[in-house]
C-alpha cells in the first residue's frame, strides 16, 4: 500500500507474515530507508510484490474551487507514491503486479459496495472488514501500530490483505 500512512507486507512461502510501516521522515517518504528496504527484500526467494494501483482523486458534481484544489494536491501525492514504490522494485529488480483497490478488495471480501451510500461510511466498513478478514486469515497476526496499540491498525490489514492477494493471484 503506497500512501505514506500505509504499511509493507510480506508473506513468505511458509506463511509468516511480516510488516513494516512506509518509511517517512516527518510528512515525507523517507527514500533512503525505501531503498534499504526494498534491497533487503530482493535478497529473499521468489521474491514477488503487489503494488496497489493509485488513480486521480474524482468528486463528480459541482464541487467547490478549494475542494477541487484538495482534490488535485491528493492526486499529485498518490500519484509520486505509487511511481516512487514502482521505480524502487524496478530498480532492484523485484517483478511487480498493480491491481486496482476495487479488484482486490473484491477478492478479499472486503469490498464495500452501493449498499452503504456515504463515501466515509464506505471507506469505514471497509476498514473494519479488512481487520475482520485479516484476523480470520492470519490469526497470530499482531495487527496493531504499535506495541502500545490497543486497537488493531486497519491500514496494516489492508496491506497483509493485499499481499494475500498477490501471493494467490500474482504471477
Amino acid at each position: 500500500d503506497p500512501g505514506k500512512e500505509g504499511y509493507t507486507a510480506i508473506i513468505q512461502p511458509d506463511g509468516t507474515v511480516q510488516t513494516l510501516a512506509i518509511p517517512t521522515v516527518g510528512t515525507e517518504y523517507d527514500l533512503q530507508e525505501i531503498v534499504r528496504m526494498v534491497r533487503g527484500w530482493s535478497t529473499l526467494c521468489c521474491c514477488h510484490a503487489t503494488l496497489e494501483q493509485q488513480q486521480p482523486a474524482y468528486r463528480p458534481g459541482g464541487t467547490p474551487l478549494n475542494m477541487a484544489n484538495s482534490m488535485v494536491k491528493a492526486s499529485f501525492h498518490l500519484g509520486a507514491g505509487y511511481m516512487l514504490w514502482k521505480m524502487a522494485l524496478a530498480m532492484v529488480g523485484i517483478p511487480c503486479d498493480t491491481v486496482l483497490p476495487r479488484v482486490w478488495k473484491k477478492r478479499m471480501g472486503i469490498l464495500v459496495g452501493a449498499e452503504v451510500a456515504d463515501a466515509k461510511k464506505r471507506a469505514k466498513v471497509s476498514k473494519e472488514r479488512a481487520v475482520t478478514a485479516c484476523q480470520q486469515l492470519f490469526p497470530g497476526v499482531d495487527l496493531r501500530r504499535s506495541e502500545r496499540g490497543r486497537v488493531p491498525c486497519p491500514d496494516k490489514a489492508e496491506a497483509i490483505l493485499l499481499a494475500r492477494y498477490g501471493f494467490l493471484h500474482g504471477r
